[in-house]
């Protein structure tokens, strides 16, 4: 959040040395022409270029992001100054018209271990000498005063209202101001050295990549320094230089280019230039609550890690010699082989997802999902590992049947670390299950569960029609594809930050609602990687969550409780030969003294016959069902505890199955769900009700699943989306 602040600071310094440029264009004559980038030291963590400022600022101006700057209290501690440079430009109007078509380049540095700071150049193609600041300082009533370094002229200007210093110089046709005296004095110094074609891996993705309205480049070792200090860098590094151009629109944000690998050193992306991409499809699977999703893929796995093995081994010789070590004790333990019991069924492709906050869920839930060329393998295979584990430890080998999928749980301490080495070295003991034709892993049984939740009724990425919409955008096959929505980012945020953390992201959450949703993608093209950032306003996105609301609800009626025959009637082996009328009491369970009648109605030789009313230990009506020969067959209604008698649910059962009619009621007595059954299955026309009455979802089953087309609508009625089965 400091940073982002001490940015729009400089920002307003960006548009000072902008109009200093514009007033040297508008003054003086011509000299050497240097391109902005040229002058920059190589420190620059990052360096954003525009060739036309004036376009840039006016894009930037009338986008959506900018009401939200502006607007927002995003900018609220440089507003005053934002507020003072306004009215100097209305009092200087001559300062407008040279604000048009100057190259500009933005660049942030390292400067220490614990401090980054901004340099502005600005290409303003003829000028004078920097006689021409004072009489700015002058006009702007700002102090002035000048150093001398390398025989170079450095004015350093005072800006009461930001409480800040900015230095300036000009070489050759180039101004450049910064916040930083050190980093400018470098500049000066190193100013004959163009580190943008310093090295071969930048000057090869220079050379190739087209530029656009805005350019960025950036070092990715230097970034994960700058940003990500506890990141394992040795596996940034391989990621030398990238270069992206693109255009700055209303809504949206997209750069392309390139990235180059270092190749002089050992790296993970080295093996990803070697292998084919292979199809992303895991957006089948994964839920359309993910805030984050990651997708890895490679046509060929096996020798995609084969290639990695080797490179692994000189990035990080220590973690490389504790994870072949720790698979072969785990090899040696259990009395399996990963490469055939694991490795040998991965098709190439794995995804990782982040959900959104949820009432059970931990910060650091996370699932991943591993596609398997035969899933069937796949499941075989784990179930051997699983009583390996069972017979030669003494782990207690947890399963849970949910919804007709087998959720497992492997008590292995550091499983992922042995899989992925550290790339997963804090999470441990997975949970898995099976969906579709992948192998899901989580840390949490309740995250497998949301997953199945989701896939079964279709509330999956693949299905959203804001990732839809967004994925069109992204190519089908790439080695790296990453998707944040940030929308749910702010709400992972907020949910699990201090209350400070909350008040200070509160003043961020109309930026990041409106910067939306943001993607990049990674495939090898000319023996490099072509790369893709691209950032869309999702205005869909409140709707789309109005929808996982909805689309949830088809399964949260209670069915299934009637399904597994629990409320059948057993009353053991006391009345076997039992013929008549029969009152069935049980002792209260807080009333100890009283005995309560729980069931009545007519047996036929121990066999329930006819019409059978089971009671709540209030003593309301809790159930009416008709039994022939012991079985169910007719109506059944179950009811709430009320003395209202207001139904739950209505359903015909024949030879205790599901096969007709199935109603559920809203304990006001409104409608909530009304099915129909073939066979125990969910086959034919299914709607579904508001509190209120109004229709919520109107669609089909077939066997069990979705089919045909379903309509999903808002309280009020309106229809909010159609899709087809």
């Amino acid at each position: 959040m400091k940073l982002f602040l001490k940015f729009i600071g400089y920002f307003l310094l960006a548009i000072l040395l902008v109009i200093l440029g514009g007033v040297a264009y508008y003054f003086f004559s011509d000299n050497e022409n240097r391109a902005p980038i040229s002058v920059i030291p190589e420190s620059a963590v990052l360096i954003v270029e525009t060739e036309n400022v004036s376009e840039l600022l006016n894009e930037l101006t009338q986008s959506t992001y900018w009401s939200s700057i502006i607007e927002g209290n995003a900018l609220k501690e440089a507003k005053e100054g934002l507020v003072s440079f306004d009215e100097q430009l209305k009092e200087h109007k001559w300062l407008m018209p040279v604000l048009r078509n100057q190259k500009v380049a933005f660049a942030l540095h390292q400067v220490s271990q614990s401090k980054s700071d901004f340099m502005l150049v600005v290409d303003v193609k003829k000028y004078a000498n920097l006689n021409l600041i004072p009489k700015i300082s002058s006009a702007f009533k700002l102090p002035v005063s000048k150093h001398l370094v390398d025989s170079v002229q450095m004015y350093t200007l005072t800006l009461p209202q930001l409480k800040e210093t900015v230095h300036l110089t000009t070489i050759d046709n180039l101004l450049i101001g910064s916040s930083s005296y050190q980093l400018l004095e470098k500049t000066i110094k190193e100013r004959n050295h163009n580190h943008i074609e310093s090295t071969p891996l930048k000057n090869q993705v220079y050379s190739v990549f087209t530029k656009g309205q805005i350019n960025v480049y950036t070092s990715t070792g230097k970034l994960q320094e700058a940003f990500f200090k506890d990141a394992n860098s040795q596996y940034l590094k391989g990621i030398a230089f990238t270069a992206l151009g693109g255009n700055f629109s209303e809504t949206s944000i997209d750069l392309h280019g390139y990235s180059s690998c270092n190749d002089s050193i050992s790296s993970p992306f080295i093996p990803l230039l070697k292998s084919q991409t292979g199809n992303r499809e895991a957006e089948k699977v994964i839920p359309s609550s993910a805030l984050f999703y990651l997708n890895f893929n490679v046509a060929d796995f096996n020798k995609f890690y084969d290639d990695f093995l080797v490179q692994y081994s000189g990035i990080d010789p220590v973690g490389y010699a504790t994870y072949m070590g720790g698979m072969k004790i785990t090899e040696s333990f259990l009395g399996i082989s990963m490469h055939e019991d694991f490795f040998s069924w991965m098709s190439g492709e794995i995804a990782m997802a982040k959900l959104k906050p949820v009432s059970n869920a931990r910060e650091y839930d996370f699932i991943v999902a591993i596609k398997a060329n035969e899933i069937e393998t796949a499941h075989e295979k784990l179930d051997e590992i699983s009583k390996k584990i069972k017979n030669r430890t003494s782990v207690k080998f947890k399963k849970l049947d949910y919804k007709n999928h087998e959720i497992n749980y492997l008590n292995i301490r550091g499983f992922f670390k042995v899989i992925m080495g550290n790339f997963f070295v804090n999470r441990e003991k997975p949970y898995y299950t099976i969906v579709d034709d992948y192998v899901i892993f989580s840390n949490s049984s309740d995250m497998l569960i949301q997953v199945i939740d989701s896939y079964l009724v279709g509330n999956t990425l693949e299905r959203n029609q804001s990732f839809k919409s967004f994925n069109q955008l992204l190519k089908p096959e790439s080695h790296i594809s990453a998707y944040l929505n940030m929308h749910k980012l702010y709400e992972h945020l907020y949910y699990y930050g201090s209350a400070k953390e909350r008040r200070e992201i509160k003043d961020y959450k109309d930026l990041l609602q409106k910067i939306g949703l943001v993607g990049l993608q990674m495939y090898p093209d000319n023996n490099l990687l072509r790369t893709q950032l691209i950032t869309k306003m999702d205005t869909s996105e409140k709707i789309s969550q109005e929808l996982e609301l909805i689309a949830l609800s088809a399964e949260e009626i209670v069915v299934d409780e009637f399904k597994t025959l629990d409320f059948k009637i057993d009353l053991g082996d006391e009345f076997v030969d039992y013929t008549g009328d029969l009152d069935y009491y049980l002792t209260h369970p807080q009333r100890v003294q009283d005995s309560v009648l729980i069931h009545e109605g007519e047996l036929d030789e121990g066999e329930l016959e006819g019409l059978w009313r089971t009671y709540f230990y209030s003593g309301n009506i809790k159930s009416t069902v008709n039994y022939e020969d012991g079985e169910i067959d007719g109506t059944a209604i179950f009811y709430f505890d009320n003395e209202d008698h207001v139904i739950r649910a209505e359903m015909e059962l024949e030879e205790d199955v599901i096969d007709g009619e199935y109603k559920e009621f809203y304990v006001n007595g409104n409608i909530k769900a009304n099915i129909e059954f073939r066979d125990g299955q969910r086959w034919g026309d299914a709607l579904y009700y508001y509190r209120n009455g109004k229709l919520k979802i109107d669609g089909q089953f077939k066997k069990g699943k979705r089919s045909g087309n379903w309509k999903y609508y808002s309280t009020s009625g309106e229809l909010l989306k159609k899709e087809n089965w």
